[in-house]
């Protein structure tokens, strides 16, 4: 999964520039009722940013159904 490679990515940034270790990484990109169960399965995402999918109650109830299960 690309999310994955970005995530290893930004931590490698953030400790070579920052000494930072374990950041806690909220994903921000396109999260949607057909994506959630899959970024979730992501342990080194902590939570998610929910854009656009957030405008309409009934995706946005759908994605915190499936991201709690």
């Amino acid at each position: 999964m690309k999310s994955k490679s970005n995530l290893f990515f930004i931590k490698k940034i953030l400790f070579n520039n920052f000494k930072v270790n374990n950041p806690i990484i909220l994903y921000g990109g396109s999260v949607d009722p057909k994506n959630i169960e899959s970024l979730n399965q992501i342990d080194e995402i902590k939570g998610f940013l929910i854009g656009g999918a957030s405008r309409n109650p009934n995706k946005f109830i759908d994605i915190i159904k499936k991201s709690i299960n």
